[in-house]
């Protein structure tokens, strides 16, 4: 599991999970957030956009799938690699 909590000095504390692959998945995920909200910086423009192969990569469970930019704008997902367990992506 993931704690992120403000102690009553004004520290940010931030726990994360045991499995290696899943801290740094939540820290990449988190961190901007949290360096922006502690030191007041406008929030950076997300990275959105649609997903042109959605339905070339959709499955009966959901799965993580690495994406790449598109060059029209928007994500491609890999159809090859397809995973419910985050180690998967390292292969």
């Amino acid at each position: 599991s993931t704690v992120v909590a403000e102690l009553s000095t004004g520290a940010t504390v931030l726990g994360l999970p045991g499995n290696p692959f899943a801290a740094v998945a939540v820290l990449t995920a988190l961190a901007g957030s949290l360096v922006e909200g502690r030191t007041g910086s406008p929030p950076a423009h997300p990275l959105l956009g649609p997903l042109h192969n959605a339905s070339e990569i959709a499955g009966q469970v959901p799965r993580i799938v690495p994406a790449v930019a598109d060059p029209r704008g928007g994500w491609r997902g890999e159809p090859a690699v397809r995973t419910a367990h985050l180690g998967g992506l390292l292969g």
